[in-house]
């Protein structure tokens, strides 16, 4: 900040939270103001402002991009008879307000709760059981990640 008498005092403040003043809250004539901004944990762009000897600073960051960790990654089901068997796997987001799907990728998978969520969640999905003679596998995209499925044959 430039000011234009060497006796001059000034203040320094953020107006928005995601902004910290980290040194130089205020001075007398020239001087500089640190400022501080976190990795943006929201899926739109963030838009502050400080306020430096009554002039205002625009602060604008990008919007942090969402990812998904599944848990667990896949399953393995041993011959299961005549009876579907029914499972859920765990969805845990980067952030909040991210928003995913669930979609099964194959006929004998279906998506029985959770075919949507924000943030994190719960996807509970049925696997029918398998009646051919050969193992199959199979997969659920959720929020871009896949997850995969691995069933055995009627005959071990």
């Amino acid at each position: 900040m430039k000011a234009k008498g060497t006796d001059c005092t000034w203040t320094a403040a953020s107006n928005d939270s995601f902004i910290t003043i980290t040194e130089g809250a205020s001075g007398t004539g020239n001087g500089t103001v640190h400022y501080t901004v976190p990795g943006n944990t929201n899926t739109v762009p963030l838009t502050g402002t400080i306020t430096v000897a009554g002039q205002t600073v625009t602060v604008n960051q990008a919007a942090g991009g969402c990812t998904f960790r599944l848990s667990p990654k896949s399953a393995k089901f041993s011959f299961i008879g005549t009876v579907a068997v029914s499972k859920t796997v765990k969805v845990r987001a980067n952030f909040s307000d991210c928003p995913w799907t669930a979609v099964s990728n194959d006929s004998f998978i279906t998506i029985t709760g959770g075919a949507s969520g924000v943030g994190n969640g719960t996807v509970s999905y049925t696997v029918a059981s398998n009646t051919n003679n050969a193992p199959r596998t199979g997969t659920i995209t959720i929020g871009g990640e896949t997850f995969l499925i691995t069933e055995s044959s009627v005959l071990p």
